[in-house]
């Protein structure tokens, strides 16, 4: 180590070594239970380097960086340090770090001299934290409190900074890289708000059910979902074919379809290694319009008197109605040329949404069950609806009767003799209490 010379005879340590930048590292034991962040918005641009983050930086009084770092129960974390300062010849100066874990626990690191690496900067060198992450236990720091000191030749000791960054840990190594569900596209990687939000919502946890139950409820249920910036996330909020079908495009336009919420949470448990929930999917039990349908519908719409003389055509494909419609309707105008209903009519509140698009041919949301011998709990995050299992009605007529008005509908337009074009929804079946009629499957 190179000494440096005094500042001045009234040199004192505890005003001229200051901590500057702080590095987080894999855990040297295992560094696969490193976990790369990927940001929100951009394609496959991640947070960090592979194995470290400079997570916490000093340039000036009003420019501070703070990185979030990611690692899995039951590692060891490890951490370095570069402080500016001086110092005289009468020996070397030491640096330590103390930390307070969630549960109260203060640690110290250990002790070690700086090395001095140019001009007045010293490097603290890789050390590993004194205390292991609870195995198979989730944890949230927004604020990583690492407070540094100096040990000067004489052994005082000299606060020098503190260094605050948002670290995460994950309740098991995250399953992540392959396909999401048919319904949207991309992969399932560890966004930045997901790993945040499941985090924060299920810090202190190991149970699994326990897990999903409080990411749910603290972060979908109240329909408030927001990314990390504090931006709102809607569900069908740009109107029909304008949503989002990636969780990275979600975070870039704020807006997402059934099947990108679906993934989202699935994304969030994935990232702890939660494989029990799977996307499931319902659909209308009719799926292909054949001509003696289409007569026989013709027929029963012409049969209203202000249908009777118009020149109508019905769509080729079967829909269903999410609540709140008109009890009992027959028909219903919408907003041509989308299935959107008119301002009349007021869908179900969604994530952030008062008034979502309320016609669908399909609907994904997410079964859970803790064993294969289990009943299911389906959790839809788009609406904020929970169905525990019961004996009877079943999981899905219960889901029925939370969610849909009609379960059976069809398109049709009339068009003038000016070419002019209006839209309805002819409503074949509404939804009868405490009985499962749409067909639901598992998606792939």
């Amino acid at each position: 180590m190179k000494a440096q010379p005094p500042l001045s005879t009234n040199f004192k340590y505890e005003n001229s070594f200051a901590v500057k930048k702080v590095t987080f590292y894999a855990p040297s034991e295992d560094p696969d239970k490193w976990i790369k962040i990927h940001k929100d918005e951009e394609d496959n641009v991640y947070i960090g380097e592979t194995g470290a983050t400079e997570a916490w930086q000093y340039i000036n009084s009003s420019l501070l960086i703070k990185l979030p770092v990611a690692y899995v129960s039951g590692s060891t974390a490890g951490i370095s340090a570069i402080f500016e300062g001086c110092y005289s010849e009468t020996g070397p100066v030491r640096a330590y770090a103390k930390y307070t874990t969630n549960d109260g626990e203060t640690f110290v690191t250990e002790a070690k001299v700086l090395e001095h690496i140019g001009d007045n900067k010293f490097n603290y060198p890789l050390t590993n934290l004194p205390s292991k992450f609870e195995e198979y236990k989730v944890d949230f720091f927004e604020d990583f409190t690492l407070q540094w000191f100096i040990i000067t030749p004489l052994e005082l000791h000299y606060p020098s900074g503190v260094s605050k960054n948002p670290l995460y840990v994950t309740r098991d190594k995250p399953l992540l890289g392959d396909a999401l569900p048919t319904c949207t596209s991309g992969s399932y990687v560890c966004h930045e708000s997901s790993i945040h939000f499941s985090c924060k919502s299920a810090a202190g946890l190991s149970d699994i059910s326990e897990i999903i139950e409080a990411i749910f409820t603290k972060y979908f249920k109240d329909l408030k979902a927001k990314d990390i910036k504090g931006d709102k996330l809607t569900y069908w909020g740009l109107g029909s074919g304008s949503s989002a079908v990636s969780i990275t495009k979600m975070f870039k336009i704020n807006d997402g379809t059934c099947g990108t919420w679906a993934a989202y949470m699935l994304e969030m448990l994935r990232i702890h290694r939660i494989t029990q929930a799977i996307p499931r999917g319902i659909y209308p039990e009719k799926s292909e319009l054949t001509q003696a349908d289409n007569d026989s519908y013709l027929a029963k719409i012409k049969g209203n008197t202000y249908f009777a003389n118009k020149n109508i055509s019905l769509l080729p494909y079967y829909l269903f109605m999410v609540k709140d419609w008109e009890d009992s309707e027959k028909f219903y105008p919408l907003d041509y040329p989308y299935f959107q209903h008119t301002s009349g009519n007021i869908g179900a509140s969604a994530q952030n949404n008062y008034d979502p698009t309320s016609i669908f041919g399909d609907h994904v949301f997410i079964e859970f069950k803790p064993n294969p011998l289990s009943s299911a709990i389906y959790y839809d995050p788009a609406y904020g609806i929970k169905i525990s299992p019961s004996s009877s009605p079943s999981n899905l007529a219960k889901y029925e009767d939370s969610a849909i008005e009609v379960v059976l509908a069809i398109p049709f337009k009339i068009k003038d003799n000016n070419g002019a074009v209006q839209m309805f929804m002819y409503a074949i079946q509404h939804n009868s209490l405490n009985t499962a009629e749409l067909k639901t499957i598992i998606i792939p």
